[in-house]
Formats: structure tokens, sequence, C-alpha cells
């Protein structure tokens, strides 16, 4: 019996760390005695538990789950000899507790399982008076005793109040200024299709949003994203399948609030007249929570005419400037608007040479003599935007 025992923890430790299920023998159950400190484990022959001998309601105690081989390990007084086998009656004779807390350390946290195979769980501190732990269900005698390795182990997510729910590091809004359901017509650009607010502290690396409506994806020529007058990325295409389309890379800072934009062209040719889109931001790539997603956009209709075009001409080619010169021309270009006027809004241009960003500085936008606006320098995109 000692031996086939043997044989089946090393079977169960190999398919715990590989993460597969596998149906082991069961082994034959035999009358036993167990202790405040027991490893247990159940008919299924893989998760191994610790128990203690705290009595409440109809359970003979409570029982820890030891996440994963690498954590068992981390006790050097655990053995993979000593696990006992027990039946489920027995195994569920123990309550399942999830909270533990260092030997040094007054904190309790309470754990979340999220994949054994990769290592994966993250603990959330408890973070209220001894009364409001009570208050919300809980006993000391289920706090489990830890080592400080372990304790350290596990990623540390968002505190839990006495509501019991993790507050969010991040929070999204949809903005007060959000535009209003727009028809716009074919060739349009430059459309806000969503504003939104991301507020608390965390760096945000990635956005997915999603396109709905009985309109198209083909509908729209590109998508970008904005903070402000700032264009944070190159032009994207919306996913014809899952109609989604996603920014990766971002690394935005936040602390505080900030506002970004969702901001569309629409196409030349594809757009049927009513079709009719939104768009909703539905994930944030992150390492901290996020609460209030999705948000969503109000509609844009796609109208029975097309839009005027611009067309940008290259003007004459400066003199190339000297370091330290002032009041010097760096770029001259014409834009002309067929079939209709048009209003400009903002201008971006790409600064493409190897020179330092800081290098160049106060620069301004001229028509001819007359100053149109102006902007003290590039920004981190390699941008000049007017």
């Amino acid at each position: 019996m000692k031996k086939f025992l043997s044989i089946a923890l090393s079977v169960t430790t190999i398919v715990w760390l590989s993460g597969i299920a596998l149906v082991l023998p069961a082994l034959k159950a035999t009358a036993i005695t167990l202790n405040e400190g027991d490893l247990i484990r159940g008919p299924d022959g893989i998760k191994v538990y610790i128990i203690n001998d705290k009595a409440h309601g109809s359970y003979a105690g409570w029982k820890r789950h030891i996440f994963n081989p690498q954590v068992f390990n981390m006790n050097q007084h655990f053995s993979w000899n000593s696990i006992k086998s027990v039946d489920q009656a027995t195994l569920d004779s123990y309550e399942t507790s999830d909270l533990y807390r260092a030997a040094d350390d007054t904190k309790v946290y309470k754990l979340e399982e999220i994949d054994e195979a990769s290592s994966s769980a993250v603990k959330h501190w408890l973070n209220m008076t001894p009364e409001e732990f009570v208050a919300n269900g809980y006993s000391w005698d289920q706090v489990f005793i830890v080592n400080s390795t372990e304790r350290d182990f596990y990623v540390t997510g968002d505190p839990i109040g006495p509501g019991g729910t993790p507050s969010a590091n991040l929070n999204v809004s949809l903005a007060a200024d959000n535009p209003s359901a727009v028809t716009v017509p074919k060739k349009a650009t430059n459309i806000t299709a969503l504003k939104f607010d991301v507020s608390g502290s965390g760096t945000i690396t990635g956005l997915t949003f999603e396109r709905a409506g009985v309109g198209a994806a083909t509908d729209f020529e590109a998508v970008y994203l904005y903070e402000g007058a700032t264009r944070l990325t190159s032009a994207k295409t919306i996913n014809s399948t899952s109609q989604e389309v996603t920014f990766t890379n971002l690394n935005l800072a936040v602390s505080g609030t900030k506002s970004y934009s969702l901001v569309v062209d629409m196409d030349d040719d594809s757009p049927v007249a009513g079709n009719v889109s939104y768009f909703k931001l539905k994930s944030i790539e992150t390492s901290s929570s996020v609460a209030g997603l999705p948000v969503q956009g109000n509609t844009i209709t796609v109208g029975g005419s097309a839009a005027g075009s611009l067309t940008v001409y290259k003007g004459t080619t400066p003199t190339n400037p000297k370091i330290g010169q002032k009041e010097v021309a760096i770029s001259q270009f014409k834009i002309a608007a067929s079939t209709e006027d048009a209003k400009i809004q903002r201008i971006a241009v790409y600064q493409a040479g190897s020179i330092s960003r800081s290098y160049v500085t106060n620069l301004k936008l001229y028509q001819g003599s007359s100053l149109l606006a102006s902007v003290a320098e590039i920004n981190s995109k390699d941008l000049i935007v007017f």
C-alpha cells in the first residue's frame, strides 16, 4: 500500500505541474486520524489541502488549498509522503478557506486563484477593522498562517473593504462632452465616435473597441486614438469578422483623470446611405483592475452625399536652418479644397528627421504673414499639432 501510494503521489505531482486533468485510480480509504496541520487529498488525487481542527457548525474544521507544487515546496515541514488520502465525505467535512496571513504580519489576505499551471494567483488585503472582519462573516479560526515567502509569492491585487468587493485602480466613464448622434457624409474625416474618461492610477497598455449597429466595418477607412488634440496612434482598420479594433503598446500613464477619444474617417466608396454604427470600449489591457466597462458612444449614420476633399501639395523647400537660428521656416505646404469650401480644425506635422525633439521649439503656423496657431514643442509622438 505504501509503495502504491508513493507512485500515485509522483504521478499527481506531474499532473499538477502540467495542468492536465487526468483521472487517477482512486485509493481505497482506510480509517485514519486527522490532526491540526495534516495534509489531505480527496478522491481526485490532485488537490492537496492543509487542515485545522477548529470545529464550527457541522464542520470538523477548515482546510486551505495548497496552490501548486511550488508553494508546497516553500514549506520545509511539508512532505509529499505525509499526505493523507481521504474520501469525499471527509474532505467535505472541512470548510474551505482562502484567508491567510504571514507569521510576522497582522495583515490578512484573501487569495484569488486564477491558474495553478501558470502559477497565477492574486492576493487581496482585507482592509477592514476586526469588527468589520467579523461583521462580513469571516472567522479568525479560518485564517491560516504562512511564511513570508508564500505571502510574497502572489501578485498583489486591490484591497477588499467592508463591502467585500475589491476597489478598482482605474474607473472608466463616458465623458460629459461625448458627441451626440450624428449623420455624416461619405469621405468625412476626423469624426469623434466615442469620448471617455479614465480616472485613478495605473498604466494602460492596450485598448479594444467594438463597432456595433446595422452598418459595416467597411464604412470606416481608418480609426485613431486621441488624447485631446494629440493623435496617439497610427491608423487602424476594423476587423470585419470580430468588428473590433485594438490599439497595443500604448503605455498611457493615468494619475487623476485622462480623457481619450476614438476618432474615425469614413471610407470613400463603401458606405451605404442609412447605415448606422456605434462604438464601445470593450476592454483595457492593464495590470490594474478596471471598473466601468463597457462604455458606449452614440450612433453615426451614413448620409446620402459625399464630403468634399482636401489635397495637400508640397511647397518650396526651405533652406536648411542652422543651430541657434530663430524665426526660421522649416516646412511649407499648400492645402486646396475641391467641390466645396472646407474648415480645417487641426493640422499635425510629423517630424521624421534624426534631430532631437528638444532642439526644435516655439513652433508657429502662418498663412502668409498671419499667425494661425503656435505650439511650444514637438510631442512625444514626433508630431507638431496645431
